[in-house]
């Protein structure tokens, strides 16, 4: 009868073993697929493991990137200054900052790491950070914001072109009148080069505005 018990107790541990490494296997699949990667630190920074996307991000590899800190990887150890791991006095509260790396051919890159702390099963300390290339997004805001910038200066472009037109279109008129009163004088060719020219400003005005 003991044996028996022994014998459906190792398959009970056998059943949930399995069990606990097909959902880590399928948790660990989730995240491999996620742009973002994921790293899962102790209570003194160092990574106990790391999702795939973190090759994308630091061209190294999940196995190379377990037992290192993070600014040995990314080769800056000014990002600890804002990170959770780092900070302890932080408390519950989430970090998040913008990292700025020069990556080959002098191109910037622009990655987000967010941070915070978490309890393990075991009730130890553990920190969970979430590192994001925002780079085209930084991209589309800037795009984005020179659009608007843009549209700003041809709102205002037209605006001041309506009133030089404005102004131009009096002084064409007062010019007209001058011309029709000194038709024979020596002010006559003064007026019509006067004239000329505010026709070809006037010229200029409409295109703008067109």
């Amino acid at each position: 009868l003991l044996e028996k018990h022994q014998e459906q107790l190792e398959e009970t541990v056998q059943q949930r073993t399995a069990e606990m490494r097909e959902q880590k296997e399928t948790l660990q699949a989730i995240l491999d697929k996620v742009p973002s990667a994921f790293l899962l630190l102790d209570e003194n920074g160092y990574i106990l493991s790391a999702s795939a996307a973190i090759q994308q991000i630091t061209d190294h590899s999940p196995e190379e990137v377990i037992g290192q800190q993070c600014y040995q990887i990314f080769s800056n150890k000014e990002i600890c200054q804002n990170c959770a791991a780092k900070n302890p006095s932080r408390g519950e509260k989430v970090s998040a900052f913008i990292e700025t790396q020069t990556k080959g051919g002098g191109e910037t890159a622009f990655i987000e790491h967010i941070s915070f702390p978490l309890s393990l099963h075991n009730q130890k300390l553990a920190y969970l950070e979430i590192l994001t290339d925002i780079t085209e997004r930084k991209k589309f805001e800037e795009h984005l914001l020179q659009t608007e910038r843009l549209a700003a200066t041809g709102e205002m472009s037209a605006v001041i072109a309506h009133e030089i037109r404005n102004s131009l279109t009096s002084i064409k008129m007062i010019l007209q009148l001058q011309q029709e009163k000194n038709k024979t004088n020596e002010s006559a060719r003064p007026l019509e080069v006067a004239a000329q020219s505010v026709y070809r400003m006037e010229e200029v005005i409409n295109d703008l505005l067109r």
